[in-house]
């Protein structure tokens, strides 16, 4: 149940983080630049250098986080609509330098499975069994679930003992 949870959360602060980059990076390049590598957002992909000689190393001014407007003057909806975006993922060599670039729809689409998952366990929910762990409840009185200790609501939880009236 725990685990459930923590899956949950870890997929939500996933999904907030990614859809947040994505939106910026439309607009502006976020990066960090040390000693031959570099890590950056740019045009909705989260990108990494790696070897990358000291003379190209930041065009910002060398070494620590630099943020700048990609193209001043033209609003991120025009930069989405004209296909600005970087949608598929690469890995590119440029004389001795190495730069992979993931876009950040990706590990969107990975922290929203979780909740869509659940979502679609949640519709197809059958009668009788337990809302958490999916366990059969037939027969149960004690008002909790025996496999994982979550409270039965009687009306909804347990089947109907239609039977019984005979």
């Amino acid at each position: 149940m725990k685990i459930n949870r923590r899956l949950l959360l870890s997929s939500i602060l996933l999904s907030v983080a990614s859809a947040g980059a994505f939106a910026l990076s439309i607009q502006w390049e976020i990066g960090y630049f040390t000693k031959g590598i570099s890590v950056y957002a740019i045009e909705g992909a989260l990108c990494a250098g790696f070897r990358i000689p000291s003379q190209v190393l930041n065009p910002l001014g060398g070494r620590g986080w630099h943020w700048r407007d990609t193209r001043p003057g033209r609003p991120w909806l025009v930069r989405l609509m004209r296909n600005n975006v970087q949608w598929l993922p690469y890995v590119k060599r440029i004389g001795g330098a190495v730069f992979v670039a993931v876009p950040l729809w990706i590990p969107l689409l990975a922290g929203l499975t979780p909740w869509l998952f659940r979502l679609w366990h949640r519709a197809r929910r059958k009668p009788g069994h337990c809302r958490f762990c999916d366990y059969n409840l037939t027969g149960n009185v004690s008002g909790t679930c025996p496999e994982c200790g979550t409270p039965i609501s009687k009306q909804k939880d347990l089947p109907s003992r239609e039977s019984d009236s005979t």
